[in-house]
């Protein structure tokens, strides 16, 4: 996780300040005239008055304390909340009379845009306190303006991974507009908890998100709801850039719930953004016959292919084509070998971030690099439906193919596979997980035979029709990360950071100093730690009493780092064993596997680059193989290697079995080198294949709805499967 705030942070703040400077006056009026929130009004908001008491016990204050506070709030308004002494002198109101309404929201809208991520989310807590009459004498006045900072709070709770804040906040909201506000309502149907704290409750939130979907759904349907924002009637829209964004949560979080039915819990997340955005559904005019076509068609493929004397034209699209992203650094080893003589390839990023894309778009000079910016022009920033703008562009193209690497993860490139703007368009494992598009617009899924279960299990994790790379040579064109002394990402010496060791806060790792100490390393993103991975954290650490654990720390929110450390604890980890690692320079993190015993995949999702990383240095990796792609990379790089004894070492085929290969790996030394050593004699079966370029090539031209002529005048006869 990437310490800055982005510029759609800083745009959040910024609307915040022109918004709150309006609210500012007159909710400071409202208290001081003692307008506060009665206890009938929360009752009617939250539903439950069980932990409301009545406001009567207002903390007594000696007459000379109550003018002081009243020179205090005076002084602070007359200063404004951009000078930092009213912030002081809020403190000092609320040192003076804990319960003061007024100090804690004024705190509130001084903090929450605080460019401290810390300051802000105390800000929030402010906020919310104001709310609450348990908590203040005088509570802020319900209006349409405080009803929308307060789904503000929530929807910044949200974006910190805070789902119970979140969703506590949104309810409050819905409820206090009658459940009438469509927005607020998409964002709590389409919410899910990013940090379950049990298996149980992560299958209770899959169950609350798939009813509270459904019956949206239904209701926006049988009662014709219509989506209607403005800066108007929801002030803080500008602040996440559009109307999709700040109502509809990320599906993101989706990919890591491995018990669901993923294919119906996507489908219905796309289903009800077209249902409340029907513009997205568009059809360029020149594939609408083929629409027709493909209704009486079981697969695009069954559809005649006429015979070109042209290349295939095949756009690659994508919202996070930046330099040295992930799913850059994926991909650009097979896109860049594309063989240009049979194919012409157009590289379309859609900048949502305002960074530059990676420099490997334009190793091809007769590749075209199209780069779409949002340009908020005639008020369309809040406006949900504004990458229709990009339509024409995209279907003057005439494509055959359009490919998105990461429909998943960029919200644009989600809205914009929505629609049908090339002749065969296609979903891939940017992120590993299924649109939930109907297949009216998206056709394919290009998977990995190697990392997939048989087609007919694997086939029904796609809403899309499964397409699979051969699984018996890697799916990608991988060069390595590391050489034998530095990373070749930043360059750093990874092997000085090895000999100084690392500090946590209740341990130090150098590998020449174990002292008999067993080190095991996890550093996947935290919201890869779902609660059926503790178990088999906490059993290899039961198992080896002299085991140390180090994971990634959650660096979004402390409460979900909180969570976190609750969560294995109550699985019964030794606490003293287990040390949280802040986001290291590449090279640290490299050293970090090089000073490991063992390297544990995360469970259910697994690891990709991380897992390449370790092998690169000859360390072993224990994974668990799961249900879906995204937790059966390192299963599928071990099948690659080819070596059955390796297999039978690191791969568990259960809970208990992968804590009985990890601690049997860090505690037997011989076992631990045999592994190394043949993990390094088998490493060059995953780089430099160029056979992983002839199987893109190879699945690409027969999902083209094009046979391309060959040089004696003949076409080709390549059939999909």
């Amino acid at each position: 996780m990437y310490r800055f705030r982005s510029r759609s942070a800083i745009c959040w703040s910024f609307f915040l300040v022109l918004f709150c400077s309006r609210l500012f006056g007159c909710v400071a009026a409202a208290v001081d005239d003692d307008a506060s929130t009665t206890k009938d009004q929360v009752c009617t908001v939250a539903g439950d008055c069980s932990d409301i008491e009545d406001n009567n016990n207002f903390i007594s204050i000696d007459a000379p304390v109550q003018e002081r506070i009243r020179q205090l709030e005076k002084e602070a308004f007359a200063k404004g909340r951009s000078d930092p002494k009213a912030r002081a002198l809020w403190l000092q109101v609320l040192e003076l009379n804990p319960r003061s309404g007024n100090a804690v929201f004024q705190l509130g809208l001084i903090d929450i845009f605080s460019n401290d991520n810390e300051r802000a989310q105390l800000g929030a807590d402010f906020i919310e306190r104001s709310f609450d009459p348990n908590k203040v004498d005088h509570t802020v006045p319900i209006s349409a303006e405080t009803i929308h900072l307060l789904g503000f709070v929530g929807r910044f709770r949200w974006q910190r991974r805070d789902f119970p804040a979140a969703y506590r906040n949104l309810l409050w909201v819905w409820r206090a507009t009658d459940k009438k506000d469509v927005c607020f309502g998409t964002q709590l149907s389409t919410m899910l908890h990013p940090y379950p704290m049990s298996v149980q409750e992560a299958d209770e939130k899959l169950e609350l998100y798939m009813s509270n979907a459904q019956q949206h759904l239904e209701d926006i349907k049988e009662k014709d709801l219509k989506l209607e924002i403005t800066s108007s009637t929801h002030p803080y829209v500008h602040m996440t850039g559009d109307a999709y964004l700040y109502c509809v949560s990320s599906i993101f979080h989706l990919s890591f719930y491995y018990r669901a039915d993923v294919a119906a819990a996507a489908s219905i997340h796309y289903r009800i953004a077209a249902a409340l955005w029907p513009q997205l559904l568009y059809v360029g005019e020149r594939y609408r016959k083929r629409q027709e076509e493909l209704a009486s068609s079981d697969t695009p493929s069954a559809l005649p292919k006429p015979c070109v004397e042209r290349k295939i034209r095949i756009a690659i699209a994508s919202g996070c084509m930046s330099h040295a992203h992930p799913v850059s650094n994926d991909f650009q080893g097979v896109l860049s070998r594309l063989d240009r003589k049979r194919f012409e390839v157009t590289y379309i990023y859609f900048n949502e971030q305002q960074l530059p894309p990676d420099p490997f778009v334009y190793r091809h000079r007769q590749d075209k690099v199209i780069i779409l910016n949002k340009n908020g022009k005639d008020g369309q920033q809040s406006n949900a439906t504004w990458t229709t703008e990009y339509f024409p562009t995209i279907e003057n193209l005439d494509l055959d193919i359009l490919l998105y690497l990461d429909v998943t993860m960029s919200s644009v490139a989600r809205r914009m596979g929505y629609s049908r703007l090339a002749t065969i368009q296609v979903n891939t494992h940017g992120h590993p997980m299924t649109s939930g598009i109907d297949r009216k617009s998206m056709d394919y899924f290009i998977s990995w035979q190697a990392a997939e279960l048989d087609y007919a299990t694997a086939a029904t994790h796609y809403t899309e029709e499964l397409v699979l790379l051969p699984g018996e040579v890697p799916h990608q064109y991988y060069e390595p990360r590391t050489n034998s002394t530095h990373s070749l990402i930043d360059g750093g010496e990874y092997g000085t950071a090895v000999k100084y060791g690392f500090d946590f806060g209740n341990g130090r790792l150098v590998a020449s100093d174990k002292g008999g100490e067993h080190w095991y390393v996890c550093m996947q993103k935290p919201h890869k730690f779902q609660p059926e991975v503790d178990p088999l954290f906490c059993g290899v650490l039961g198992a080896d009493l002299n085991g140390h654990l180090v994971l990634h720390e959650e660096d979004s929110s402390a409460k979900n780092q909180a969570r976190l450390e609750q969560r294995l604890q109550e699985a019964g980890c030794d606490m003293d064993r287990v040390h949280f690692s802040p986001a290291l320079q590449h090279h640290k993190l490299l050293a970090l596997y090089a000073s490991a015993d063992v390297i544990l995949d995360s469970y259910p999702a697994g690891g990709c680059t991380t897992t390449r990383e370790v092998l690169e240095l000859g360390k072993v990796l224990v994974t668990l193989p799961a249900r879906f792609l995204g937790g059966r990379w390192s299963y599928a790089y071990y099948t690659i290697m080819g070596d059955e004894t390796l297999l039978e070492t690191v791969v568990a085929e259960s809970p208990s079995d992968y804590v009985k290969k990890a601690v049997r790996l860090a505690t037997d030394a011989g076992v631990r080198k045999e592994a190394e050593d043949r993990i390094r004699a088998s490493l060059p079966k995953l780089y430099g294949r160029t056979e992983a370029v002839d199987s893109w090539e190879n699945v690409l031209v027969s999902i083209a709805p094009v046979r391309l002529a060959d040089a004696n005048g003949g076409c080709g006869s390549e059939q999909f499967r």
